[in-house]
């Protein structure tokens, strides 16, 4: 019996059609809802890893999903220390897309031999009065008496929270090359696969670092406030493919924060589409999805 096969656009390997899964050009984490199905399940299951994490973790974009709750909607700045005292350890929620500074109970040593501090959130006294009890218990001490405990309450306003962190400068262009590859080869078909600027991309894609040869990036990083400004749909993703003389180029923009442009082909002439430029919308919140293609857009 003849088995279909399919060609895989990053391992180029044909393969049987069940080898095959669902691949979102732009990950599902931040809203993408474009999907190919000519990503085997192998590559799939490295891709994450491999390209887009580095998108989806970055500082800005769990930001970004948590403001808008996309994506399980996860916590960029799950813990910090008070700024007035930086032994007291901070947590936030994330409500309604606002950030609400919590603090644990905690025992804290003090300057003073003999005296424990501990401190937690006011409206948690019943919390705070366990974790002494428990610590006069282990000390062959009795339980204070509410009277007591209430004697030694103080309150001190949250004046701030110290966070440190890191932001990816370079591997999220890895992510964006992903986009741009697999929208490219969905507008150019299969006979991109083959281009001679793709083994390169597909390289960089999954394995690139720093010191890689990536001299199809053409820019990749952040908006400036300025540019931010003047996106008209801030929580839209846009893909821009345009066809010039000597290249083809992909532009992707993820919301208002990042935008990157990539040489694709330098063998525009090779592929007669009928189009001089191409480009999609995926609105990350409500899932809504434009594509046209058009003879310019100037």
């Amino acid at each position: 019996m003849e088995v279909e096969l399919r060609r895989c656009i990053i391992c180029t390997i044909p393969k049987p059609i069940a080898a095959f899964n669902k691949e979102h050009v732009i990950p599902e984490a931040i809203g993408g809802r474009v999907v190919i199905y000519h990503v085997c399940i192998d590559c799939n299951s490295t891709l994450g890893e491999q390209a887009d994490h580095h998108l989806t973790d970055n500082l800005l974009i769990r930001m970004f999903r948590s403001e808008h709750q996309i994506g399980g909607a996860p916590n960029p700045f799950p813990e910090g220390r008070l700024i007035d005292d930086p032994r007291q350890i901070v947590y936030t929620e994330v409500k309604d897309g606002v950030f609400v500074p919590r603090i644990r109970v905690q025992k804290l040593e003090t300057d003073n031999p003999g005296t424990i501090q501990f401190t937690g959130e006011a409206n948690n006294q019943k919390a705070i009065k366990t974790a002494v009890d428990k610590t006069f218990k282990r000390n062959n001490l009795p339980p204070l008496t509410d009277e007591e405990f209430n004697e030694r309450l103080s309150e001190t306003p949250i004046t701030g929270m110290t966070v440190n962190f890191t932001v990816d400068s370079f591997y999220y262009a890895r992510a964006l090359e992903k986009i741009a590859y697999e929208m490219t080869w969905k507008w150019l078909g299969d006979s991109y696969i083959d281009d001679e600027l793709a083994p390169a991309i597909r390289h960089f894609i999954r394995y690139g670092e720093p010191d890689s040869d990536c001299s199809f990036i053409q820019m990749c990083r952040l908006l400036s406030e300025d540019e931010s400004a003047k996106i008209f749909v801030p929580t839209d993703h846009t893909i821009i493919i345009e066809f010039s003389k000597k290249s083809i180029t992909c532009t992707v923009l993820i919301a208002d924060i990042f935008i990157s442009n990539f040489i694709m082909s330098h063998n525009p002439e090779a592929y007669a589409l009928g189009f001089g430029t191409a480009y999609l919308t995926n609105n990350a919140v409500n899932g809504r999805v434009l594509e046209k293609r058009v003879d310019s857009l100037y």
